[in-house]
């Protein structure tokens, strides 16, 4: 399941748009988080024949709320004002694919057309994702926002694909760090690392036997 996020909406005209731009490209599950606006004739006017994702959708007061059980992606033109720690698993839209396949349930957080997500709400996403657009001008309309990610998403294979388990990927990483030699320095840091390219590479869980074989076999 794909659920797209609304954090704090400001303008109806804008929900109602990206109820439109959702069922476009096949998808109907929104949340919507502390909105601003009322929701209510301007919305329902924008939607038009998409009124059943606005009548559907679920009101939340957190964004913890809305997203509780699901893998977070966040989208925010704001990466300027805070840490850039806190976007270090940022992808280009193309490799969201890669990065989502086999999860079960995948939330897309948009945040207010002012302001943005906040420091929390960032903190909160798993990943983040970014669409590439022109320098001169680089920010997107919500809406518009919506339909891009929509496309992207509705464009990729319906084959079935089962991500390794967090316990397979901490076996993993336990062996891992279990064969490292006693010459290398820094190990905490050397474990973390590998820690974080294993789930950005999220394998399958194929591919995490064979590698759970294979750092055994070193282990031994």
């Amino acid at each position: 399941m794909i659920r797209f996020v609304l954090v704090r909406p400001e303008h109806d005209l804008n929900v109602g748009l990206a109820c439109r731009a959702m069922k476009n490209f096949g998808f109907k599950e929104l949340a919507i988080v502390s909105p601003k606006c009322e929701l209510g004739f301007e919305a329902r006017k924008y939607a038009k024949h998409t009124g059943d994702v606005l009548r559907n959708a679920r009101v939340f007061g957190s964004l913890e709320e809305a997203t509780k059980g699901f893998f977070v992606v966040g989208t925010s033109a704001q990466k300027k004002r805070f840490r850039r720690s806190l976007f270090k698993n940022c992808v280009a839209l193309q490799r969201l694919q890669d990065r989502v396949k086999g999860k079960k349930r995948v939330a897309i957080v948009f945040g207010s057309e002012g302001t943005g997500l906040t420091e929390g709400e960032c903190a909160a996403c798993d990943l983040f994702v970014h669409v590439p657009t022109g320098k001169e001008h680089p920010v997107l309309n919500l809406s518009h926002s919506i339909a891009v990610v929509a496309y992207a998403l509705s464009q990729f294979p319906k084959t079935m694909y089962v991500s390794a388990s967090g316990k397979q990927v901490a076996q993993i990483v336990k062996l891992f760090a279990g064969s490292l030699g006693g010459s290398v320095k820094d190990r905490r840091r050397v474990v973390l690392a590998f820690e974080r390219v294993l789930e950005r590479a999220n394998p399958s869980r194929e591919e995490a036997g064979a590698l759970l074989a294979g750092f055994s076999s070193l282990n031994k």
